[in-house]
């Protein structure tokens, strides 16, 4: 059976942001982005509201049960949530504004099953369970729309809108049906009372593999979430990858649909083919409004901060990456040197990309030479276009030359030490004559000393 086609985002980067300064994972029910300095997250234990400020994490609203579902939505600048009564059986939605720090209550649902996915779309809310999709007015106390029942398999689990503060039948609303494996499109209409119902729905991908490539062969593995992006994309959590829909074109932001890690073994590397993620819980974007597009994704482990800047030539690029996307070789990447490019190249068909040098040393926090010559997570590194220089290769053990050159420096060392032995056998003999000549003679070694020595001469020495 042929491997999955996979193709990779140029420009696209992922990046641990949030671990130990978060509640763990399982604790997070749902993530809300505004840019890359206003987060905000929904914790279960303790329920609430929390705000991420620079690294500062604080609580800005308590909430009285379990939070089970929370939207960020941006055209509002409000955060909507549905809680679970601490008694259970009763789901109410809340309205939390980040202008006044003030709620108010949306819908109180008695007996009902919770909502799987939030999304507001102009004057409206729309909730998603496993029994039907349901329009809420905002600007009443009272009423909603059930626009769609759900049986057996065809349930959405995950909403998004494109054009959420436009006219409820401008926008297009994207949701994934987990069940029959597919990502679907909506577009809605009034009827004759002018009340909102679905004038169009239609399949964008259906199951498959999970292969990139262009829209009408390119398939959903084991969708989950999605998410409506600037620039008309579509991200979607498929399996344990996060994947763009962009035009006619699918690729890969980040893992692979159906390899999938535990949270403890969880790692994000610079290339999207190297990162192994467990199963995604929840995603969020920035507003449509920031330079960035950044988005954040939450694990059973850690909060992801992912970028993808899409085709070289989509608005909002980075010239210097968009100017490396181009090079499809290892050769034009990294020559000449210090123009700016790196290379990079996993084992199988399609992991390659140039990257920019600028961006890998920030990846990096301005370590990346380190990587160069070397495999790392499964990625060769070239980086001599980022001005970086191998380290000396160890000598080939198999290697005539590179015996004969140990055999010198061991020569050497020998030669060296055996010097200093001979210097202190030397300097020691030194010393015993000098303490020879101290029990002897009373004095030190090369002293004169006062003596006298007597001879007696008789007949037979003196001469005739």
């Amino acid at each position: 059976m042929a491997a999955p086609i996979r193709e990779y985002a140029p420009g696209s980067w992922s990046q641990s942001v949030y671990d130990s300064r978060i509640p763990e994972a399982h604790h997070i029910a749902g993530v809300g982005l505004v840019n890359d300095e206003e987060i905000y997250f929904g914790g279960r234990s303790p329920a609430g509201i929390f705000a991420v400020h620079r690294s500062e994490l604080t609580q800005i609203e308590a909430v009285e049960g379990e939070i089970t579902t929370f939207h960020l939505c941006h055209h509002r600048s409000s955060i909507f949530y549905e809680v679970l009564s601490p008694e259970g059986g009763d789901h109410s939605i809340f309205e939390y504004s980040l202008i006044s720090r003030s709620k108010k209550r949306v819908r109180t649902f008695q007996d009902r099953p919770s909502a799987t996915s939030l999304a507001c779309l102009d004057r409206y809310l729309l909730r998603t369970s496993a029994e039907n999709l349901l329009m809420i007015p905002l600007m009443e106390q009272v009423g909603g729309e059930v626009l769609e029942e759900f049986h057996a398999g065809d349930a959405i689990a995950s909403l998004s809108v494109r054009y959420a503060a436009d006219v409820f039948t401008r926008a297009e609303v994207f949701g994934v049906v987990p069940t029959n494996r597919s990502v679907i499109r909506l577009r809605f209409t009034t009827n004759t009372f002018n009340q909102p119902r679905i004038s169009k729905m239609e399949t964008v991908l259906s199951g498959g593999d999970g292969n990139d490539g262009v829209l009408k062969s390119a398939t959903v593995k084991e969708p989950h979430h999605v998410l409506c992006m600037k620039d008309d994309q579509v991200i979607i959590v498929d399996g344990c990858s996060v994947r763009q829909l962009q035009g006619d074109h699918v690729r890969t932001l980040l893992g692979t649909p159906g390899e999938c890690e535990t949270p403890a073994e969880e790692h994000v590397e610079p290339v999207p083919w190297s990162s192994r993620i467990s199963r995604p819980l929840a995603l969020a974007g920035a507003a449509d409004g920031t330079a960035s597009g950044a988005m954040l994704l939450l694990t059973g482990a850690q909060v992801i901060s992912m970028s993808a800047a899409g085709d070289s030539g989509a608005a909002g690029s980075d010239p210097e990456e968009a100017a490396c996307a181009t090079h499809q070789s290892e050769g034009s990447c990294v020559s000449p040197r210090d123009h700016g490019c790196g290379w990079t190249e996993g084992d199988a068909p399609g992991e390659k990309l140039c990257l920019s040098c600028t961006a890998l040393q920030h990846w990096a926090w301005g370590h990346a030479c380190d990587w160069e010559g070397t495999t790392h997570a499964g990625t060769r590194y070239s980086l001599a276009g980022c001005g970086c220089v191998a380290p000396e290769p160890e000598p080939d053990p198999d290697d005539p030359n590179g015996i004969h050159h140990r055999g010198i420096w061991i020569l050497l060392v020998i030669i060296t030490i055996a010097t200093c032995i001979g210097g202190l056998l030397v300097v020691y003999r030194a010393h015993r004559r000098a303490a020879i000549a101290r029990e002897l003679y009373g004095g030190h070694y090369g002293e004169c000393i006062d003596t006298a020595e007597f001879h007696t001469f008789t007949d037979d020495d003196c001469p005739n």
